[in-house]
Formats: structure tokens, C-alpha cells, sequence
């Protein structure tokens, strides 16, 4: 199985240097097989500009000025991608063992999943132990009175030490789903197992997740129904009852709703929604509600005609889209995804260089290889 690439934006450091390496980064970008997470960060370390002040009414967003200042240097992150059957728990701590730097991603879980499965710590944690409080979101199907005696196991009292899930921060669970209530209390769940971030996928064509169950890339046509799941997502982050929760852990509780999406789509029924100024109204929806880092896969997905493996090859990739949502969202991050076959190309889009023609595409007062100057 192929390793997806991910980098990041601007105002995050997804690849870190260890401690005693941190002067060597301060001279050279490096850009390691990784996937790190953040409050606000994402993929590919694009630009961002300063957008006039005052309220800017969909469709009418305009690239703000771009103000000439000198950035702090913040390092690139590499996201090792979300891949059904492939990014297991298993897969993961293998990952954790080659690099201590790349941000992880688990597979999408479905959000239903989550509320429903017998199993909940065989698809959120790691090494089969559930989140260490006492969160009645969290007990479900945790239970610790395996002979029903009505009292705890010892061997319950001792897998209560966590979910392991911190040791492969930084980490990042996608979940997947179409009602709000649903994706909100899954949300709760996955926080309280100790991830970095939430991830809302708006960019699965599969004919099973965008057809039969109505969510995925087709989110991306249905705006409101999108809007009203990272909504209460979001809103579930910021409404966490405190007292429900152990004092140590609620550290773990408030995290980032962030989501994954492409730069169009094309229907089942023909509709095509594949426009910059299409990509920004569906930016500022969920920017609206809350969220303020999105993964964009520079290429649209057709969910008829093309499975999802040809989704991921097909359709043309177009960088620059992704780059000039920078001018129109300077307090957002966007990370970079598609077409990036090793460290090389990563490097390169870095730079707003496209990896096929070599051509360049940064749309000014652009940092992207993060030393402080203006690469235009």
C-alpha cells in the first residue's frame, strides 16, 4: 500500500526536529514521511494574507492586501493519510517506530460505529484499553464486571490506565457521518481517548459512503447538512460537562474539529460543483460554524464512473486552487494533499512549485518554505 503525503500550512509545525536538533532546523527545512497535528494547521504549508476587516457576505470574499512582514519560521509537517484496511492500530505503532515526528491518522470510523460497536477500544485505542475517566460516553461497551458479579474486576481497574492512544501523538481520528447529533457524540468519545484531533471526512467518493449512506465527498453538495454536523461537533467540543470528568484528563477534552475535503465534486445526477468561487462558499460555511483547518486533496472526485482508487489519480490535480484560499482565509489553515510520490515533491509544493511541471503557482507575500522571506 502507497503512504499518502501530507504537508502543512503556515501557522503550524507539523515536523518537528528532536530537542537537539532544533539549531540544524533553524537552517534547513526538513521534511521527513510524517503526519503531525495541531490546533490550527494542516498539509501543506501554504500562505496566508491579512483579509480586509468587517463581515464579507458569501460569494462576495475578495483576496485581501497583502501586507510585505517577515514570518516566524515554522517547520513543515508530513501526515502519514488516512487509508482503509491500512492505517490499523497495528500499522500505526509501526509508523510511531520509524519517525517520532509524523502525524498519524487512524481509518475513517464511521460515527455510528462509535456510539454502537461492541468493541469500542478495538477501532479508538491502542492496546485495547479504554479512556482513563469515568465519562458515561466513554464506558459504553467498557464494561469491567466481566464475571457480573456487580463489583469491578481487578483486571478491569488495571486497563483503566489509559487508552495508549497518547503514546502515538500526535494522531488524528477521522470519523465519518451525516447526522449532527451522531458525529457530535462520537466527537466527545474520540477526545476523551486522548487524540490530538477530530476529522470530519467530506472527500470519500466511495459508491458505500457517498451513495448508500449519504456522507463523504457528497457533503460537499450538500452544504447545510454539512455545516450543521461540524456545528455540532464543534459545539460538542466547547460544551464537554467538566464534571463529568476526572481533573487529569481534561487535557484531552478540548481538541480540534477540522475536516478533509476535495477542491470539487461531480454528482451521481450530473451536478458539477467545481469552482474556486464554489470551494470558497463551502470554506466559509464551516469556517462559519467553527472550523478553521481544512485538508484539501487538490483534485475533484466524480462519484459516478471512477472507484475510489481512480479518484485518487484521475481527475487533475490543481495546487493553485488550494493555494489562493489562503488570500481569502488568512485565519484559517490549509493543508495540502494528492500527487505527492515522495519527499521530493513534498518539498517542492512547499515552495508553490508544481511537482509535474515545475512551474510555479504561490500567489504572492508567500512563505512557503517557511525562512522568513517572500518567495512571490
Amino acid at each position: 500500500h502507497q503512504v499518502k503525503l501530507y504537508l502543512t500550512s503556515p501557522s503550524t509545525s507539523m515536523v518537528n526536529q528532536e530537542e537537539d536538533d532544533q539549531q540544524q532546523q533553524e537552517q534547513e527545512t526538513e521534511v521527513e514521511h510524517q503526519h503531525q497535528h495541531q490546533h490550527q494547521p494542516q498539509h501543506a504549508h501554504l500562505p496566508n494574507h491579512n483579509m480586509s476587516q468587517g463581515t464579507i457576505p458569501n460569494n462576495q470574499l475578495v483576496p485581501s492586501q497583502r501586507h510585505r512582514r517577515r514570518r516566524r519560521r515554522r517547520p513543515k509537517e508530513l501526515h502519514i493519510a488516512p487509508m482503509l484496511g491500512v492505517t490499523t492500530m497495528e500499522f500505526l505503532n509501526l509508523m510511531r517506530i520509524l519517525t517520532k515526528r509524523a502525524t498519524l491518522w487512524t481509518e475513517m470510523i464511521n460515527a455510528s460505529t462509535i456510539l454502537h460497536s461492541d468493541d469500542l477500544n478495538h477501532h479508538l485505542s491502542n492496546g485495547g484499553q479504554g479512556p482513563n475517566n469515568d465519562n458515561e460516553a466513554n464506558n459504553i461497551n467498557n464494561d469491567v464486571d466481566d464475571d457480573d458479579d456487580g463489583n469491578e474486576d481487578e483486571e478491569g481497574k488495571n486497563n483503566q490506565n489509559g487508552s495508549g492512544v497518547p503514546l502515538l501523538s500526535p494522531i488524528v481520528c477521522q470519523i465519518g457521518g451525516r447526522d449532527a447529533d451522531d458525529c457530535a457524540e462520537a466527537a466527545k468519545i474520540v477526545a476523551l481517548y486522548g487524540y490530538d484531533e477530530v476529522n470530519l471526512n467530506m472527500g470519500c467518493p466511495s459508491s458505500t459512503v457517498s451513495g448508500k449512506h449519504q456522507f463523504g465527498a457528497i457533503l460537499m453538495k450538500q452544504m447545510d447538512t454539512a455545516s450543521d454536523v461540524v456545528e455540532a461537533m464543534t459545539g460538542a467540543m466547547a460544551n464537554i460537562d467538566i464534571d463529568d470528568i476526572d481533573s487529569d484528563d481534561i487535557d484531552i477534552v478540548s481538541i480540534p474539529v477540522t475536516v478533509k475535503t476535495r477542491i470539487g465534486v461531480k454528482c451521481d445526477d450530473g451536478t458539477v460543483l467545481d469552482s474556486l468561487s464554489y470551494l470558497i462558499t463551502l470554506i466559509q460555511s464551516l469556517r462559519r460554524v467553527g472550523c478553521r483547518k481544512f485538508y484539501i486533496h487538490a483534485r475533484k472526485c466524480i462519484l459516478k464512473g471512477l472507484s475510489p482508487a481512480s479518484n485518487r489519480k484521475i481527475p487533475p490535480l490543481n495546487y493553485p486552487r488550494v493555494y489562493q484560499l489562503c488570500a481569502y482565509f488568512p485565519d484559517c489553515d490549509f493543508v495540502l494533499n494528492g500527487g505527492m510520490d515522495g519527499l521530493e515533491d513534498a518539498k517542492l509544493l512547499c515552495t508553490g512549485t508544481d511537482v509535474e511541471s515545475g512551474d510555479s503557482f504561490s500567489c504572492g507575500d508567500c512563505d512557503g518554505d517557511g525562512d522568513g522571506d517572500d518567495d512571490g
